[in-house]
């Protein structure tokens, strides 16, 4: 059988202010400015992208 895939939000602040980061389960890491996962994400990450779009 296979592992669960697990997604993660990391959240901080340093000496260049607040950081968000997002990691698959491949490991991977991204940096985002807002971003949702999980049950739900979809509507939440289409409000994110209207109030944080660049």
């Amino acid at each position: 059988s296979r592992p669960f895939g697990v997604a993660i939000l990391f959240a901080g602040c340093d000496e260049k202010g607040p950081q968000l980061f997002h990691m698959d389960p491949s490991g991977t890491f991204v940096q985002f400015e807002a971003k949702a996962i999980g049950s739900g994400s979809e509507g939440a990450q289409q409000s994110l992208q209207e109030v944080y779009h660049k």
